[in-house]
C-alpha cells in the first residue's frame, strides 16, 4: 500500500509544470539584450574606434548586420543609445513570446495529463 501511495506521489509530482510569468521573462530578456547592445557598441566605439575594421575581430559583418536590420543604429553614443532601445524591445518581445508559448505548451500537457488520469 505504501508504493502504491509513493507511485502516485511521484506521479501527481513529475505532472507539476510551472507557469512562467511572461511579461517578467519578457522584461529581463529585454534588459539583457538592451544592455548587451548598448555596453557592446560603447566598447567597440571606445576600444576599436568608430570605423569597422575588415580584419579578423574588426567587427565590421556585426557593425554592418545590425545597421542594416535596425535604422538609426551606428557605431556612435547615439547608436549605442538607439541600440539599446531596439535589444530592450526586441528581447521583451521575444521573451514574453517563448514565455507564452511555454504557457500554452505546459497547458496543454496539463490537460492531457488530467484526461489520462480521469480513464
Amino acid at each position: 500500500m505504501a508504493d502504491d501511495q509513493q507511485e502516485f506521489e511521484y506521479a501527481h509530482l513529475s505532472n507539476q509544470l510551472i507557469a512562467l510569468n511572461a511579461t517578467a521573462l519578457g522584461f529581463a530578456a529585454g534588459l539583457v539584450l538592451g544592455l548587451f547592445l548598448f555596453i557592446g557598441t560603447l566598447w567597440r566605439l571606445f576600444y576599436l574606434g568608430e570605423t569597422p575594421n575588415p580584419g579578423p575581430g574588426g567587427g565590421l559583418g556585426i557593425a554592418m548586420f545590425l545597421s542594416a536590420v535596425l535604422p538609426g543604429y551606428s557605431i556612435s553614443v547615439t547608436g549605442a543609445l538607439v541600440g539599446g532601445v531596439y535589444g530592450f524591445a526586441l528581447g521583451t518581445i521575444s521573451g514574453a513570446g517563448v514565455g507564452s508559448l511555454y504557457n500554452v505548451l505546459t497547458g496543454l500537457r496539463r490537460r492531457a495529463a488530467a484526461n489520462q488520469s480521469q480513464q
